[in-house]
């Protein structure tokens, strides 16, 4: 069996002209005034080898897409849990097929071609933190498998998303297909969930009794309301890149992708959506004027010069965003019948946080047991009062939950997966490209908001299954290796 490796290359920018023998040079996206574009070579010690094909790696491919497409959008009504546990369900059977072909592709043909990034040490430790304090937990099948009421912290379903990503990373050459078809997965379930707000319910002219839950504005196919309302906020930095993509299909989608994003977000209207918009907005500012920085420092001419319109459309997201939360816009006739949700406080999450460090600073009480820890040190506190009856299964914010579910284990592994994402982000930045805008500021926003704000709005970590394009959307090269089909750094 040939066992191949394609490692992190950095690739380097040069104003000379031809190519050099000695290394790999990728200017891939940018032209150069003067000079021709540099080839694709390969190591001179480097032995050709064919790479094979197989069905079942094509089969692993298909199940990967699957998997990113319908996550978003995946719900059946023959159950209890009608959104989160399907959706567990779902990404266990397909993410499990999925390596079941691949390892079939890998003795078939003989052949394994492994990629490697930086984020992929971090993946391997944050899924190491959960299992350990699994191994460790309360109650370790509820640990292991999660409750109807609470399925997105348990060890399954992290492993479903760590299985994903390495498929992901190893099945596919190049990132562009996979942002294209979580975007579109994106836009479809922002699209239902907008018609399903304003009172337009698609499946009510199916006339089929079963789907009689969905005739509701509540209903969508991510969580909440709020759930609905973060998706929005992180998608705005994707979709706003992307209308710089080639193909008018393409930039259909992506525009009005956008105007569907701020119609939710205006319709809800709470500062922490905002905010979320805001941090991509602010992300697309910033590495914008980075990479203006970097091409000036290396001498490159006639590239993408500073333009005060590429900042006109994150500028207008602020402002707006700002006169929004100010001015406390409430569009009562579409929100009356909009539910209420209830969560801790900060200070009583993080009086649960403490009690439960102070007993079990290591390990926590394991993945899922928020709600053992809030009935232990928490639900006093709101005896006699209105919230008394009421079970909470999350703490306000992820990184509070991490530090109840896993102590400093499951704390300090996901620093230090957070640590690797800015690692590569900052290599990618150095190494430049015409369309990283569209995917470092979604990630950054992403990593933001999806692990220090507000839970009220997560269902199976939903940006866990759209947020999983940081994990494996990161910048691929057209640098290659004989015998397999494109590198990523």
């Amino acid at each position: 069996m040939n066992f191949m490796e394609e490692e992190n290359f950095e690739p380097t920018l040069t104003a000379s002209s031809g190519t050099s023998d000695e290394g790999w040079m990728a200017a891939e996206n940018v032209e150069i005034a003067g000079t021709e574009k540099p080839e694709l070579l390969t190591p001179p010690h480097s032995e050709a080898l064919e790479k094979k094909n197989t069905v079942y790696e094509k089969i692993a491919r298909w199940c990967a897409v699957a998997a990113i497409f319908l996550a978003p959008l995946f719900f059946l009504p023959w159950t209890t849990g009608i959104l989160e546990l399907n959706k567990q369900a779902f990404l266990t059977v397909i993410t499990g097929a999925g390596l079941v072909f691949w390892f079939l592709h890998v003795i078939i043909s003989g052949q394994m071609a492994i990629r490697r990034s930086s984020v992929d040490w971090g993946v391997l430790a944050f899924f190491g933190s959960v299992t350990l304090a699994t191994i460790f937990s309360l109650t370790r099948f509820k640990s292991l498998f999660g409750l109807s009421t609470s399925l997105s912290d348990s060890l399954l379903a992290v492993g479903n998303l760590t299985i994903l990503y390495f498929l992901t990373v190893n099945l596919f050459g190049k990132g562009a297909k996979l942002k294209l078809i979580l975007s579109a997965s994106i836009w479809l379930a922002l699209l239902f969930g907008l018609l399903q707000m304003l009172g337009l319910y698609i499946f009510k002219y199916l006339n089929i009794s079963i789907l009689g839950f969905t005739f509701s504005r509540v209903f969508n196919t991510v969580g909440s309301l709020n759930t609905l309302g973060m998706v929005a906020a992180l998608s705005l930095p994707l979709f706003s890149r992307g209308r710089m993509d080639k193909g008018r299909l393409r930039k259909y989608m992506n525009i009005s992708g956008t105007a569907i994003a701020f119609a939710v977000l205006f319709i809800l209207n709470w500062w922490v959506l905002w905010a979320a918009a805001v941090a991509g907005m602010v992300a697309i500012i910033i590495f914008d004027s980075l990479r203006t920085a970097e091409l000036k420092s290396l001498n490159v001419s006639k590239l993408q010069s500073f333009r005060i319109s590429k900042f006109l459309f994150p500028m207008t997201v602020i402002v707006l965003a700002v006169f929004l939360t100010i001015v406390g816009l409430n569009l009562s006739v579409i929100k009356k019948n909009f539910p209420v949700e209830v969560g801790p406080s900060f200070s009583l999450s993080g009086n649960v946080t403490k009690s439960v460090l102070s007993e079990s600073p290591i390990l926590g009480y394991g993945p899922e047991n928020f709600s053992l820890a809030f009935d232990q040190f928490g639900a006093g506190k709101l005896a006699g009062s209105s919230l008394s009856g009421l079970k909470f299964f999350d703490a306000t914010a992820q990184v509070i939950n991490f530090a109840v579910h896993g102590g400093a284990v499951m704390v300090l592994g996901f620093l230090f997966l957070l640590w690797m994402i800015l690692l590569t982000i900052k290599k990618g930045l150095a190494a430049g490209g015409k369309d990283y805008t569209a995917t470092y500021p979604w990630e950054i926003s992403c990593i933001i908001t999806e692990k220090m704000s507000t839970t009220s709005w997560k269902i199976m970590n939903p940006t866990d299954p759209i947020c999983i394009l940081y994990r494996h959307l990161k910048k691929y090269r057209n640098f290659r290796i004989v015998s397999t089909e494109t590198a990523r750094p």
